[in-house]
């Protein structure tokens, strides 16, 4: 468990303060990582300091439809088809190539402080 877009558990990572999954990305993954956003049932990709994208989390309730920031509190069951999407891309190394695309299609991706999460 991490903290996301909390001061509280920022470090320092070569000179810059960085969040906690920031950090945990180039201590554990070589600066690639995947977090499931709890909350915000939401999947982040992060690569690096400056690169990231938010990704459909691979949990859907009874209609087929993600909860986004969890709003109409309906029963949450893993998808095992978009969970293996994932993994293939964590696999195949595909991560940073699947931010490239949503930086590309979403513009205010670009703007987000990524290395603070």
């Amino acid at each position: 468990m991490l903290c996301s877009q909390s001061y509280c558990c920022q470090t320092e990572l070569e000179g810059e303060d960085v969040g906690a999954c920031t950090a945990h990305t180039y201590t554990c993954g070589s600066g690639v990582g995947i977090f499931l956003r709890v909350r915000e049932c939401q999947v982040l990709f992060l690569a690096g300091k400056t690169k990231g994208c938010f990704y459909p989390p691979p949990y859907l309730d009874d209609y087929g439809e993600t909860d986004q920031g969890l709003r109409r509190g309906n029963p949450l069951h893993l998808c095992r088809e978009r969970f293996k999407k994932i993994q293939k891309l964590w696999q195949q190394h595909s991560i940073t190539e699947e931010i490239g695309h949503a930086q590309e299609a979403n513009q205010t991706l670009v703007g987000i402080d990524w290395q603070h999460l």
